[in-house]
C-alpha cells in the first residue's frame, strides 16, 4: 500500500522475481495493460516472449497481464499445478464485496490457489471503512464470503470497533509507505481556481430539482393518460370500502413518487378483497407502474440531465476561462496536463486550444485503445512540439508516470477525492525534480453540481 508514485509496480515485479514463481498473473484496469507489459520488458528486463496478454498468450508466456473484466477468459491451462503468483494492481477496484470483479477475483483465487498474492493500491482506505474487507477475502485463505459479510455488518453498525478490527486483521498483510517517509519531493502547490460561466444559476441544485419536478409532472401526465379510467374505478371501489380521502391521497402520492415499498404493502392489503378481474389485474400492475415512475425519473436524472448539465458546464468553463488557462500553460517551460471526468469537455478543450492558440495537444480517453494510449502518451513525453496532454481521470489517473509535466489543470472533479489524489500523483511522484502546480477549477456558486 505504498502511496502513489513510490514504485509499487517495480517492487511487485522484483518480489515475484525474487520468489522465483514459475508464472505470474497480473490483474489491472484495462488502461494499464500496456503499461504493465511495457514495464516488464523495458524496466524489469523480462524477455519479451515471456510477457503476454490474452490476445498474445503462448505456451512460453510466464507473465500474463489481464484486465479485471476478462478474468473469466483466462484459460485454466495457464495456471501451473505448483506455485504461481498473483498481482492485483489498483486493488481498490475490488473494494466492493458484492461487485462482479471482486467475486470473480475471489473465485479465481479459490479455484487456482496462488502461492503468492500481492494487492497494490496507493489508496488502501480512502472511502468507506469496510473497503479493507474484500482485500482480506483475497489475501486470507481461511476467510469465507459469509464471514466477510459479517465483518461488513459489524464495521458499518459499530464504527468504534471498525478501526480496531481492521488493525487487528490487516496488520500482518499490509505494508504502507508514504512519500514523506521515503522521498524528498519538490513541493506540490494546489490552487482552487475560481472560474466563470455564462449563468451559474443553471448549475444550482435548485435548478436540477426544478427540472426533475417538471419531468415528474410529465411522467404523471403519461400515467393518467394511460390508466385514468382504471384508476378512477379503483378509487371508487376504495371509497365504497370505507377508505378516507387522506389514505387515497397517500396511495396516489406513493405511485407518483415511485415508492415501491408502500405500493407493495397496499397491493398485499387490497388483492384478497377484489373480485373484479379487470380491477384486480390493474392492482397487480401497480408495483410495476410505480417502479416505472422511479426508474423513468432516476434514469432521466442520471443518464440524461446530470450528464448534459455537467458537459455543458465544463464546456462553458473552457470557453469563459480560456485566457486564464492559456496563461497557466504558457507560463511554464515544461509540459502541462489537463484532466477531468467529462470527455465532451476535454474534446472541447483540445478543439479550442488547437484552433485559437495553436497549442498542440494529445487527447487520451476511454475511447482510445490500449495501443493508442501507449503511443499518445509516448508522443507527449518525447515530442517537444506537444505541450499539453488532455486525458480523462479514469484513463490517465492511474498507473502512469508523467513527470515531464509540472503543471496540471483539473477542469472538473471526479466523485471520489481518492481519485483526485491518484490523478495529482501522476506528476508528483518519484523522479520529479520540479515544483508541481495543481489548479482545480471551482465554480463559485454555493450549492452547485459536482463540476468544480
Amino acid at each position: 500500500a505504498f502511496e502513489q508514485g513510490l514504485g509499487k509496480t517495480l517492487t511487485a515485479i522484483s518480489t515475484m522475481l525474487g520468489r522465483r514463481v514459475p508464472k505470474v498473473l497480473i490483474l489491472c484496469p484495462k488502461s494499464l495493460v500496456p503499461v504493465w507489459t511495457s514495464e516488464l520488458v523495458e524496466k524489469a528486463h523480462v524477455p519479451e516472449e515471456e510477457v503476454g496478454t490474452l490476445e498474445t498468450l503462448t505456451p512460453s508466456t510466464k507473465w500474463l497481464v489481464v484486465n479485471f473484466e476478462k478474468v473469466n477468459s483466462i484459460p485454466p491451462s495457464f495456471f501451473p499445478h505448483n506455485e504461481w503468483g498473483l498481482i492485483v494492481d489498483e486493488a481498490h477496484y475490488i473494494r466492493n464485496l458484492t461487485a462482479k470483479r471482486t467475486q470473480q477475483t475471489y473465485t479465481l483465487v479459490t479455484t487456482h490457489k496462488p502461492s503468492d498474492v500481492l494487492l497494490l493500491t496507493g489508496t488502501p482506505i480512502k472511502g468507506e471503512i469496510d473497503e479493507w474487507i474484500p482485500y482480506l477475502l483475497i489475501l486470507d485463505p481461511y476467510l469465507t464470503p459469509n464471514v466477510a459479510k459479517m465483518y461488513v455488518r459489524i464495521v458499518l453498525n459499530h464504527p468504534k470497533l471498525a478501526k480496531l478490527i481492521a488493525s487487528f486483521r490487516m496488520k500482518k498483510y499490509i505494508y504502507r509507505a508514504t512519500k514523506g517517509e521515503v522521498l524528498k519531493l519538490p513541493p506540490k502547490h494546489i490552487t482552487e481556481l475560481s472560474v466563470k460561466v455564462s449563468n451559474p444559476q443553471k448549475y444550482y441544485w435548485e435548478r436540477v430539482r426544478e427540472l426533475l419536478r417538471e419531468k415528474l409532472a410529465e411522467t404523471e401526465r403519461e400515467f393518467w393518460g394511460k390508466y385514468k379510467r382504471l384508476h378512477n374505478r379503483l378509487i371508487e371501489w376504495l371509497r365504497s370500502k370505507g377508505w378516507i380521502e387522506e389514505d387515497i391521497t397517500k396511495l396516489n402520492q406513493a405511485i407518483a413518487k415511485g415508492d415501491t415499498h408502500d405500493v407493495k404493502l397496499i397491493q398485499q392489503q387490497l388483492l384478497p378483497q377484489i373480485d373484479d378481474k379487470e380491477l384486480k389485474e390493474y392492482v397487480k400492475k401497480l408495483h410495476t407502474i410505480t417502479n416505472h415512475f422511479r426508474l423513468h425519473v432516476m434514469g432521466y436524472l442520471l443518464g440524461n440531465l446530470l450528464v448534459k448539465l455537467r458537459a455543458e458546464c465544463v464546456k462553458e468553463i473552457v470557453d469563459y476561462n480560456k485566457q486564464t488557462f492559456y496563461n497557466i500553460i504558457t507560463n511554464t517551460p515544461n509540459k502541462v496536463i489537463v484532466s477531468g471526468s467529462i470527455v465532451e469537455g476535454l474534446k472541447h478543450f483540445v478543439e479550442v486550444f488547437e484552433r485559437e492558440y495553436n497549442i498542440k495537444c494529445v487527447l487520451v480517453t476511454g475511447e482510445s485503445t490500449g495501443e493508442e494510449r501507449k503511443s499518445l502518451i509516448k508522443q507527449f513525453k518525447q515530442d517537444p512540439t506537444i505541450k499539453v496532454l488532455v486525458g480523462s481521470v479514469g484513463v490517465i489517473g492511474v498507473g502512469l508516470t508523467l513527470i515531464e509535466a509540472d503543471t496540471m489543470i483539473i477542469l472538473n472533479l471526479p466523485w471520489r477525492w481518492a481519485d483526485v489524489e491518484q490523478l495529482m500523483d501522476r506528476v508528483h511522484r518519484i523522479g520529479q525534480t520540479k515544483e508541481v502546480y495543481i489548479y482545480i477549477c471551482e465554480l463559485k456558486t454555493g450549492s452547485h453540481l459536482n463540476v468544480h
